[in-house]
Formats: structure tokens, C-alpha cells, sequence
């Protein structure tokens, strides 16, 4: 990669595995991996995925074990970890701490599947869904902005079922999860 900078931040892992290199103009640039998620290290990304990055930015204590354990068990260079939290649920937790409590009528169920072909939308939502009307629940169906699905696609085949389903397309935290009493999503 022809690059020319003292630090390099990415999103992106699998440096110098496949097509991402480090840059042959200069060999002093420190690489920092940022996760773009909470998940573990192990069950989301190749086993090398994060080997070549010099410092990591870790949004919790479970990556940083992960990343140590792994350096340890296959002999890896130590790199610079730092637990820097998630700024999306630091934001979130602070948000939901501030705000008025609400008292709902009923409990309600947030169905947020993944993006990838055949997830929970496209192969059992009839299944997960279904059971849960007529036993008091509001449920809100959040699909992820690239599904895919026959529901993202077509809208919500329960609307006609009950008031109780809502399906939006809003990805903040503070409307696809609200506990309020409209059907209507509103983002």
C-alpha cells in the first residue's frame, strides 16, 4: 500500500492478509485497529485477523484477554491494547440513566436480527414472532439497514395481525427501542 502517514486507523482487519498491506513507502507508520463492534475477537474474525496491527483499540476487558491470550498461545509480538469502551453504548447508557422512567403496559420484545442472507427474518420469523402475540407483548422488529429480507423488503406481514408488531427501519437507539405506545415508527 502506498502510504504516507504517521498513524493509520482502521475498521478494517486481516492487515497484511489479503488485499489491506502495510505501506511500502514507509515502515514507521504505528497501525491501530478500532472495533466496529462488542463481540468477541475469536468468534467474529479470522484467526489472524487482528496479528499485524501495532495497538488495538479494545471496547472492553473481554477483548483485551482475547488478544493477550492469543498473543500468548501462538507466540505473537505484544501490541498496544487499550480499553477505550464503545462510545455508541457509553452514549446510550448515559442516555437511558437521564431519562424519565416509563411505566409500560406491557413488556416489550426488540427482535434486531443480523444482516446476512438466510438470518433470523428470512428463516424463522413466523417461528420466533408468532408465539409471542396475544401473550401481552409489544414487539418491535428492527431489521439491520442491509438485511436482505422478505420483511425489509415486503414490511410487516403482522401489521394487519395486531397494533402490537412494529417494524422500523430506524437504527437509533432512542426510537427503535422506545417504550411507547404508537404503532407508527417514527425516527
Amino acid at each position: 500500500m502506498k502510504l504516507d502517514c504517521d498513524i493509520a486507523v482502521m475498521t478494517l482487519d486481516d492487515l497484511e492478509n489479503f488485499y489491506i498491506k502495510r505501506s511500502y513507502i514507509r515502515k514507521d507508520i504505528e497501525y491501530v485497529y478500532m472495533f466496529h463492534h462488542m463481540t468477541s475477537t475469536h468468534l467474529v474474525a479470522t484467526k489472524e485477523a487482528y496479528d499485524h496491527y501495532d495497538a488495538i483499540m479494545c471496547v472492553g476487558p473481554h477483548q483485551k484477554a482475547e488478544l493477550e491470550r492469543a498473543e500468548s498461545m501462538r507466540g505473537l509480538p505484544r501490541k498496544t491494547l487499550v480499553e477505550c469502551g464503545y462510545d455508541l453504548m457509553d452514549r446510550q447508557i448515559v442516555e437511558y440513566a437521564a431519562r424519565p422512567k416509563v411505566e409500560s403496559d406491557r413488556p416489550v420484545v426488540l427482535i434486531a436480527p443480523s444482516w446476512q442472507e438466510d438470518c433470523l427474518l428470512d428463516v424463522c420469523a413466523d417461528e420466533v414472532i408468532s408465539p409471542l402475540l396475544g401473550k401481552g407483548y409489544k414487539v418491535i422488529v428492527r431489521p439491520h439497514p442491509s438485511t436482505p429480507s422478505v420483511i425489509a423488503r415486503d414490511g410487516n406481514p403482522f401489521s394487519s395481525a395486531t397494533p402490537l408488531v412494529r417494524l422500523t427501519s430506524c437504527i437509533s437507539s432512542r426510537t427503535s427501542a422506545r417504550r411507547n405506545r404508537s404503532t407508527t415508527p417514527t425516527c
